[in-house]
């Protein structure tokens, strides 16, 4: 999606006059202003402060904040984030945390900042390093979306613990503590998870002794544990993961 439509190049990435040029200077031919997204991504920061007709001086303002005028940084995935600068003063349509959808347009290219004119100065990061944004900016490449990472927690039964093979981790109805003994069990089943080399459910929640609620096909809902044979025990072990 190209960030401006039908964009002219007035200024390209790469050595100018004046030093490097790490991003692409760009109007629009049909006078749309807007400025779209070229992909899926998260607002990660927001610049919305600096009047359109505020003259910034490189010789008496050397320290560059200002020079990119109102700014949005967008986050994509694998590592990359687009830049666009010189926003239009209170055009600006988002906010820190939102996301935007490929094309959709979220402020107006203005002169804020160190600029000469109305124009749109659009940035590209790999890796925290600055890469050629043209493709991106006009439209021939598409960064790759952003997916929110997942904050689904699961459960990790392994088939093995330092070194000693586990032959079945035990489930319990929900209201009734993890306990396994001889003369005492609460447990109504098994997981083998030696038989698959581990098995992993989704965390449901946690009971009030702090043991871990999952789902299961043949039991239902119920919480698991860890025993020793022949032991009573009222602090199970237990494992919980990330999903990967």
């Amino acid at each position: 999606m190209e960030v401006l439509e039908q964009a002219k190049v007035t200024s390209p990435y790469g050595n100018r006059e004046g030093g490097f040029h790490r991003g692409i200077d760009l109007i629009s031919n049909v006078g749309n202003r807007e400025v779209r997204a070229n992909s899926k991504g998260k607002i990660i920061k927001v610049i919305n402060q600096y009047p359109d007709d505020e003259i910034i001086n490189p010789t008496t303002d050397p320290s560059m904040q200002k020079w990119g005028g109102n700014r949005i940084w967008i986050e994509h995935n694998d590592g990359y984030q687009s830049r666009y600068n010189h926003l239009k003063y209170n055009s600006i349509t988002v906010k820190e945390g939102d996301i935007v959808e490929e094309g959709q347009v979220f402020a107006i290219e203005g002169e804020s900042g160190y600029a000469t004119g109305v124009h749109l100065d659009f940035e590209v990061q790999k890796d925290g390093k600055f890469i050629d944004p043209t493709l991106y900016a006009l439209g021939k490449a598409k960064l790759p979306e952003y997916n929110a990472p997942s904050e689904t927690q699961y459960v990790n039964l392994p088939s093995t613990n330092n070194g000693e093979n586990i032959t079945s981790w035990r489930v319990y109805p929900l209201d009734k503590p993890a306990r396994y003994g001889t003369n005492f069990d609460n447990s109504i089943g098994r997981l083998n998870s030696s038989k698959f080399n581990g098995i992993t459910y989704e965390l449901k929640g946690y009971t009030k002794w702090n043991t871990p609620i999952i789902e299961t096909r043949d039991f239902g809902t119920v919480h698991l544990a860890l025993v020793g044979i022949g032991t009573i025990t009222d602090t199970p072990q237990f494992e919980v993961y990330k999903k990967s």
